[in-house]
């Protein structure tokens, strides 16, 4: 309720699929995925986003997906393709956690320039804060990853001129730009002299309701089970955050702009998963007794042999802390059964009958029932 009411800042990125940026040396590029396809189901669930947080996110699709390899539909100039991924795994130490699944790829969003280091390339160039990128060599960008990567190529590679196309409010223009090594720090490699990038600015305001609330987390929660139960899925315990994991998140929704509201959704969020968590019927849960104890209400039927033995259980032992479990002998069993009952709760009667149940009311308003079952031998 006060999520729907305060609201949750919701980037433009988070409703959209379109990709901004594949790794060439990456799994989804080798499948022939390129920045700009827009993805529509993987491995046959919808998506809604590359990067939220959300159970139909990308991300989430592609860490709990299954098998060694997994379908990717995609949607490119107006056509629906389907391409097969291999999951990509980043080597770790045998104390690190494993990693997680990826095919990495980055979500699309506009590349505009922040900081421009003084005399560098880009600085004769004319680039300055506010310059938008909209394409690189005739090529156009949907994220400023692109100009970055072509750096990283030439530390150990050839330098070699590339051409930015520039968008500065109304006006479009091209600037060729050389990369350079910088005088510090010496060890630098080769830069443009592009210091920084804007991040996301465009945010605005969602109001989810308690019950997209409930399924979200719901959805999440089903989805992140089945997965580390699943035989087919890398993900396992271990790879599950705790109490650590929540505070460092915690500290870096407080560093964003709009950190109070991030928060409070979180908290929300979390408490709900909690809630739900804890109907699950787990031994350390509150949800295993009321789930055993819809299991008990329906007793099993007794076996009818000559000569069983008479026995009555008591179920719901928590009242008045009595704790009863009979095991008699056929013929005068039933009345030394009846006279314990009746003297442990004296508002408690026994009628005799092939089969009877003993209700009574204590005084925490806990109730207590005693079945008793006949042998064959009684019944004429």
């Amino acid at each position: 309720m006060i999520v729907w009411v305060v609201g949750r800042p919701v980037a433009d990125s988070e409703n959209s699929t379109t990709i901004g940026w594949v790794d060439p040396t990456g799994p989804a590029w080798k499948a022939g995925l390129r920045p700009g396809d827009q993805i529509l189901e993987i491995q046959g669930h919808h998506v809604d986003s590359v990067f939220a947080p959300i159970a139909g996110q990308c991300y989430v699709r592609i860490i709990t997906s299954e098998g060694s390899t997994f379908p990717i539909k995609y949607l490119r100039d107006g056509k629906e393709y389907t391409v097969e991924v291999t999951p990509y795994k980043r080597p770790t130490q045998w104390y690190e956690r494993r990693a997680l699944r990826q095919v990495l790829i980055a979500p699309a969003h506009k590349a505009v320039i922040y900081d421009v280091a003084t005399n560098s390339p880009a600085a004769l160039a004319g680039l300055q804060r506010g310059d938008e990128v909209v394409a690189m060599n005739g090529a156009k960008v949907f994220s400023f990853m692109p100009v970055v990567y072509e750096e990283e190529t030439m530390t150990n590679g050839v330098i070699k001129p590339i051409t930015l196309t520039i968008r500065r409010g109304s006006e479009t223009f091209d600037r060729s730009l050389v990369a350079e090594k910088p005088l510090k720090p010496v060890k630098s490699g080769p830069s443009f002299g592009i210091t920084a990038w804007q991040g996301v600015t465009n945010i605005t305001l969602s109001h989810p309701d308690p019950f997209q609330q409930i399924s979200a987390s719901a959805g999440q929660i089903f989805a992140t089970i089945g997965t580390v139960f699943s035989h087919k899925s890398d993900v396992s315990v271990q790879q599950l955050g705790g109490a650590v994991m929540i505070i460092r998140l915690y500290s870096n929704l407080f560093e964003s702009e709009h950190g109070w509201r991030q928060v409070l959704w979180f908290s929300v969020i979390l408490n709900v998963n909690l809630a739900l968590l804890n109907l699950l019927p787990f031994p350390v849960l509150d949800g295993r007794p009321h789930h055993f104890g819809l299991f008990r209400s329906h007793p099993p039927p007794p076996r009818q042999r000559k000569g069983a033995a008479i026995s009555a259980e008591c179920l719901c032992g928590r009242a008045d802390r009595l704790h009863v479990v009979y095991c008699l002998s056929t013929t005068p069993a039933t009345g030394c059964a009846a006279r314990e009952a009746t003297a442990k709760n004296p508002s408690c009667s026994l009628p005799r009958a092939n089969r009877f149940q003993l209700r009574c009311w204590c005084r925490n308003h806990v109730l207590l029932s005693v079945h008793l079952f006949l042998s064959a031998a009684e019944n004429p």
